[in-house]
């Protein structure tokens, strides 16, 4: 099955860059409690799960939200790919 390489193209600004915008989980090893709150975490050994959730996709250029025709935030990579292949011409 062959693989065709979709174009982005804003309809807002016609930038051609897209951004995925994730949550992360990122945890930090906590080094030193006080007890005013104040924590002291170390930095350099941090670890995040890599399977981050989609909170929309955007434009890069304007950072306008990608959404569906009843306005829901797309979050799926099918969803976008139908998206960019009504909305963008692939010309």
């Amino acid at each position: 099955m062959s693989k065709t390489v979709l174009k982005f193209v804003c309809p807002e600004c016609g930038s051609s860059d897209i951004n995925s915008v994730e949550e992360i989980l990122t945890v930090y090893p906590i080094t030193e409690i006080t007890t005013d709150g104040d924590f002291d975490y170390d930095s350099s050994s941090s670890s995040y799960d890599s399977d981050g959730k989609i909170y929309c996709y955007e434009c890069a250029g304007c950072h306008t939200e990608i959404r569906k025709e009843n306005k829901e935030l797309i979050t799926d990579n099918i969803e976008l790919v139908k998206w960019i292949e009504k909305n963008c011409s692939q010309n």
